[in-house]
Formats: structure tokens, sequence, C-alpha cells
């Protein structure tokens, strides 16, 4: 969890640096971001990385900070793994 670019910890080393692989990554993608997130604002830090990021990709503001509040992002997240990987199903269900 955790998402954008921070120059100031952007390792050297091609296999730790979020700018050579973002744009690689296939798999569906779910950003959220706090609506007032002061370590890795919208525009300055996660922005950046949602430009280099392909499809599927979904982005989601909620309401706080660095560390939205349980309540703000866990239905977001719940929705999101439903639509991308369908519903949880009941224990005997099929």
């Amino acid at each position: 969890m955790g998402a954008g670019l921070d120059e100031r910890f952007l390792p050297s080393a091609a296999e730790g640096n979020s700018i050579k692989f973002a744009s690689r990554s296939e798999p569906p993608k779910l950003l959220i971001n706090g609506r007032f997130d002061e370590e890795n604002p919208w525009r300055m830090r996660a922005l950046p990385l949602w430009r280099l990021l392909r499809e599927p990709k979904r982005l989601e503001i909620v309401e706080g900070g660095h560390l939205p509040r349980a309540e703000a992002r866990v239905p977001v997240i719940n929705a999101w793994l439903d639509e991308t990987l369908g519903p949880v199903r009941q224990a005997g269900s099929r």
C-alpha cells in the first residue's frame, strides 16, 4: 500500500526504482489517495506515478490524510476487489 514517486527515496538500482517498473505492471491496479495526504500529495507525487501506470487502473480519492481511516478506504477496496475478482461466495454456495 502506498503510491507515489518520492524523489527523496528513488534508488539508483533499476530493480528498486518505481519509475522503471510502473509502466510494466500488467495486473489491475487500485490507487487510493487521501484528499489531504501530506506525505504523497496527489499532484506532486501520486499523479506522476498514475500517469506511468498502464490500464487497467482505477483511482479513488478518499477523505483523509496520508493513511485514510479504514472507514474511508476499506469499502473502496472491497468494492474494487468484488469488481475485479468477483464477489466472495458464502460457504456452501456455488
